[in-house]
């Protein structure tokens, strides 16, 4: 899938992550990043390897998974791989596609210096990983 670098600018600005940033960076965002394909049953990352990479979805579904169990999916402008990222760690989940979709991909390097220049970013990021551990937090019996 070709997309202009227009077209990425105007996909980033509908992603509720990157709505708030500037006609600039979001310019400076689309020049960085990639468009990659995934296919139905695809395995996009693994659990336990390292990540370098951040992705949006931007049409397709995907499982995430940790341990084999399915801990949720996630749809079009949602995003996955900024804990290996932001944390330079190993990836805490697997992410699988449920159908066949494409991602806007961004590199490590990049998203941290996005991070950096565009507060409104690293506030909606902290944001996301808020509600997510709230959700993993309130399927967990006590």
């Amino acid at each position: 899938m070709k997309v202009s670098q227009s077209h990425r600018k105007q996909l980033l600005a509908g992603v509720p992550l990157f709505s708030g940033a500037s006609k600039a960076h979001l310019g400076t965002i689309a020049a960085a990043t990639e468009v990659r394909s995934f296919e139905e049953g695809e395995r996009i990352v693994r659990e336990g390897t390292p990540g370098r990479v951040f992705h949006v979805i931007l049409d397709g579904r995907v499982s995430v998974m940790r341990g084999g169990r399915t801990l949720g999916r996630l749809l079009p402008g949602e995003f996955f791989g900024e804990m290996a990222v932001l944390l330079g760690g190993p990836r805490t989940a697997t992410v699988v596609g449920e159908t066949s979709g494409h991602l806007l991909t961004l590199d490590g390097r990049e998203l941290d210096r996005v991070v950096h220049q565009e507060p409104t970013v690293a506030v909606r990021i902290l944001q996301e990983l808020a509600r997510r551990l709230d959700a993993s937090e309130t399927g967990i019996e006590r």
